[in-house]
């Protein structure tokens, strides 16, 4: 059905499109799909389920060509529903949309079929816009970044093209301006990669005009900079400072640290060089970035000596790609493998027993349901927690908690996810044990309280207000004396912030990190253990970085 919303963020759409000529106006009223082509790519889950009904057109197929591996500029496609008619050239292309799934949805212009097109693609899932053109079949990615729409919100695509001249928007944020180097001409396409609730209420194309460089360059100098990135967020010594440019369209870098200027760039080129680290420094530098006399923007990163001595990886409910998550063979490949900290989930028993799950039902990793607190450790040790995972792992039991920490030795951090209400039974066990140097609680204040009136030395990882660095997460932190905090978002901010928590001998977590090139990133901002789902993976980069495995004392 048509989104309750569509008809507000229609009006204003037209309002905002660049004016001309009429040429698609499919607010699909009607009972038929005989305006439109489809066009399968992917063998994945084929064919699509494109259909029309109640003022919107659906896509309910989870077609798609290969499965997510991380790589951002890589070609991920599903399916498209093309326009049989609409050729344009110069003209403002625009979507109303909204997906009850998490996967690819995407605007395509210039289409003329599968090897010939220019598209966008937004994923919700990976936080992911992605612009593209493929000529002759040879597909180049142009440009991605980090925000993706969010599901279930009526959002608004539109793309104005003049030429190679492009601009791209999500309601009224910029994603994208700069040059596209695709097919001339063509109609208009919407697209569907790896999604099933794909829905789009409207569909338009506007004709028209030249698009004058003086008009065009505010809006790319705009994007340029909000873009802009640091290659390596932490330089060592003899290592190049380089900034990432979509274009350099009249700007001035500057680099800082210890309060002096290092060096003064203009400008040219997509990954120039700023500054190369002489040696010698341990300090948070800064680049500046001019438009005229005015600072637009500050990048901080580290400057180091070496690697930091405390860094590793953290195997998020253990090694939980390879094995079950939260269960004794899930830890116990972990520990193998070298995890320098395991998190694990804590919740109750019926008869009070401490055990490792991490939904608030057993309905998606056992073959039980209903809470864990319904049934006592007898009944729940009688669950198959594995053949969810692989029928190779059937017979899987729920682990006590401490079952769990048997497996693990001395010098691996524990990263104990408390679900409510189990704090200080947490704490008595965790110190009757005598594991305290190396177990923390991932929990509320309210429930650090809990445990530090059982143990005062008990250590602390703040989980309330989890947010990004650039919040008042981290100051809480500081403020309740907590030991760890552990991240949910990124931002310029975290090498600065990373630098102030550890003055105050807080340890740094951050949550999720499966892609290796992300995870190296968050090393250089001053991140200790990110959490990953993807342990081998991440395992390599710390070997390539000359992290050695954890000072485990079994």
């Amino acid at each position: 059905m048509k989104h309750p919303l569509c008809l507000a963020v229609a009006s204003l759409a037209m309002v905002l499109a660049h004016a001309g000529e009429t040429l698609v106006n499919d607010d699909f009223t009607h009972p038929t799909l005989a305006a439109w082509q489809i066009v399968d790519v992917g063998k994945n889950a084929a064919p699509s389920r494109w259909t029309i009904g109640q003022g919107a057109v659906h896509q309910a197929s989870n077609i798609f060509t290969r499965t997510w591996n991380g790589d951002r500029w890589a070609d991920w496609t599903g399916s498209y529903l093309a326009h049989r008619t609409g050729t344009f050239r110069d003209a403002t292309v625009e979507m109303a949309f909204w997906s009850t799934d998490d996967d690819g949805v995407g605007l395509a212009w210039h289409f003329r079929d599968k090897d010939n097109l220019c598209k966008v693609q937004l994923a919700s899932s990976t936080s992911l816009w992605q612009v593209s053109r493929t000529v002759a079949g040879t597909f180049k990615c142009i440009a991605v970044g980090k925000t993706g729409y969010r599901k279930g919100k009526l959002q608004r695509l539109r793309v104005r093209c003049a030429g190679q001249r492009t601009a791209i928007w999500l309601d009224d944020k910029l994603l994208f301006a700069g040059e596209l180097d695709g097919p001339k001409e063509g109609t208009v396409a919407i697209e569907s990669r790896g999604n099933e609730g794909t829905h789009a209420d409207y569909v338009r194309v506007r004709s028209g005009d030249a698009w004058p460089m003086a008009e065009f360059q505010p809006l790319q100098t705009q994007y340029v900079l909000r873009t802009a990135e640091l290659e390596r967020l932490a330089v060592l010594p003899k290592e190049a400072l380089r900034l990432r440019l979509q274009a350099s369209a009249g700007i001035t870098a500057t680099v800082h640290a210890n309060g002096q200027e290092l060096a003064r760039t203009a400008l040219s080129g997509t990954t120039p060089e700023l500054w190369r680290n002489p040696g010698g420094m341990d300090a948070l530098g800064e680049v500046r970035l001019w438009q005229g006399d005015k600072v637009v923007r500050t990048l901080p990163f580290n400057i180091w000596p070496e690697w930091p001595k405390e860094l590793g990886v953290c195997a998020h409910r253990g090694d939980s790609r390879v094995a079950p998550e939260n269960t004794l063979p899930a830890i116990q490949s972990a520990v193998r493998k070298g995890a320098h900290q395991i998190e694990i989930d804590v919740a109750r028993s019926k008869d009070g027993q401490l055990v490792l799950l991490h939904d608030l039902t057993l309905n998606r990793t056992t073959n039980g349901t209903g809470k864990p607190g319904d049934y006592t450790l007898a009944e729940l040790e009688k669950l198959d927690a594995g053949s969810w995972k692989d029928k190779k792992w059937a017979g899987t039991r729920i682990p006590t908690l401490e079952e769990a920490l048997a497996e693990i030795p001395e010098g691996i951090w524990v990263n104990l996810h408390l679900k409510s209400g189990v704090g200080a039974d947490t704490t008595r066990l965790v110190t009757r044990l005598k594991r305290t140097r190396w177990c923390f609680l991932a929990c509320t204040q309210s429930e650090a309280a809990k445990a530090r009136a059982v143990n005062p030395k008990i250590l602390i990882c703040n989980m309330t207000g989890q947010r990004g660095p650039d919040s008042p997460y981290p100051r809480q932190t500081i403020a309740m004396k907590a030991d760890f905090l552990q991240f949910y978002g990124f931002d310029d901010s975290l090498p600065k912030v990373s630098r102030e928590l550890a003055e105050h001998g807080i340890r740094r977590n951050y949550y999720p990190a499966n892609d290796p090139v992300f995870f190296r990133r968050l090393l250089e901002a001053g991140v200790q253990y990110p959490l990953t789902d993807n342990l081998d993976a991440m395992l390599k980069v710390l070997k390539e970085l000359g992290v050695p495995p954890p000072p485990v004392k079994h």
